[in-house]
């Protein structure tokens, strides 16, 4: 991965995932295409072989991937599970109500429950 900075230089990031269904999320992944990447990072420096300027670098050691399919395939499922009835057991218990003023609390607009990727 080379993402930039604000000055539009690039920083190289070696991205290591051990686990196989996160190889495999990256490897699905196109040129340009968004992610969102959870893991543990280490600084470096890059020495060009041909003896050019060091550069900084990062190794990424990946604990979890979000890339645009995850999301469209969570509103999907949360969209279509919006229109199944709930039992009143599930809805009107204290629990129930607890973790929707919690979630109200963190989410102003509840009919959209993912914001719109940008």
């Amino acid at each position: 991965m080379r993402p930039s900075t604000r000055e539009g230089n690039a920083v190289f990031v070696n991205v290591i995932a051990f686990a196989s269904e996160l190889a495999n999320a990256l490897l699905a992944l196109a040129e340009g295409d968004s992610v969102a990447l959870a893991g543990e990072l280490t600084p470096k420096v890059w020495q060009p072989k041909d003896g050019g300027e060091p550069r900084p670098s990062l190794d990424l050691c990946v604990h979890a991937v979000l890339t645009e399919y995850h999301v469209a395939r969570k509103r999907k499922a949360v969209q279509g599970n919006e229109d199944q009835p709930r039992s009143r057991r599930e809805t009107d218990s204290p629990r129930a109500r607890r973790e929707f003023a919690e979630r109200l609390a963190r989410e102003p607009d509840l009919d959209d429950p993912l914001p719109p990727a940008a």
